[in-house]
């Protein structure tokens, strides 16, 4: 994707200064777990989350960009996994009318999944092989329906440790790029042995002012 590391460098540097202030995770409560809409206040992690755009996100910025949004969400909840070696995330992605099949397009001969987890943020996507608690390996592991996702890789330190997190990217249709997406927001979920987790993000090109309203930057 045109920009991808420019971009997740600056989301890097702007989750260090959340860490680093009263904003370390941003979270609301709802029913089944903890809803995440991009906001900057910080709540308790929890052991499931939902993570989504919020509705004057998507007024602010205008029928324009929200019509070619991919990705509506992600529910998220740890796996168990055998072992202390690694941790889990089990990822369920809420579609657009009709996006899987643009964000399942073969690229450079890979595979539909392995292309989709490129598109969406996720490394080392594990191509017909299935995941195995018992066993854990290192990768992701996409269902054959392609709506779960399952992120094995190191644990957290911290729910606020995002040089540990999973990368979750919520993509726009984009004709121009090569992929035929980009990203416009991504979030990065950490995963502690217990299950617990937390989260922090950002919106390229957008933020929340002082009185809460979203802004161009």
């Amino acid at each position: 994707m045109n920009g991808t590391n420019i971009r997740r460098n600056g989301r890097r540097a702007l989750w260090a200064a959340l860490i680093s202030g009263t904003a370390a995770i941003a979270l609301s409560a709802c029913g089944g777990g903890t809803a995440y809409e991009f906001q900057v206040e910080g709540v308790e992690p929890d052991t499931k989350l939902r993570i989504a755009l919020p509705e004057d996100l998507r007024e602010a910025v205008g029928e324009g960009v929200s019509d070619r949004l991919l990705v509506e969400g992600y529910r998220a909840q740890a796996r168990e996994l055998a072992g202390v070696e690694y941790c889990a995330l089990e990822l369920r992605i809420d579609y657009a009318d009709d996006a899987l099949e643009v964000l399942s397009a073969p690229l450079d001969g890979n595979s539909s999944a392995e292309s989709l987890g490129e598109r969406l943020g996720f490394s080392s996507v594990v191509a017909g092989a299935a995941f195995d608690p018992d066993a854990p390996e290192h990768g992701t592991y996409i269902s054959e329906d392609m709506v779960t996702a399952i992120v094995v890789d190191r644990c957290a330190t911290s729910a606020s440790d995002p040089d540990e997190g999973v990368e979750v990217v919520f993509p726009i249709l984009d004709e121009e790029s090569s992929d035929g997406t980009d990203e416009f927001a991504e979030a990065n979920v950490s995963v502690m042995a217990d299950g617990t987790l937390g989260v922090m993000g950002a919106v390229d090109g957008y933020t929340l002012d002082a009185n809460g309203n979203w802004i161009a930057y």
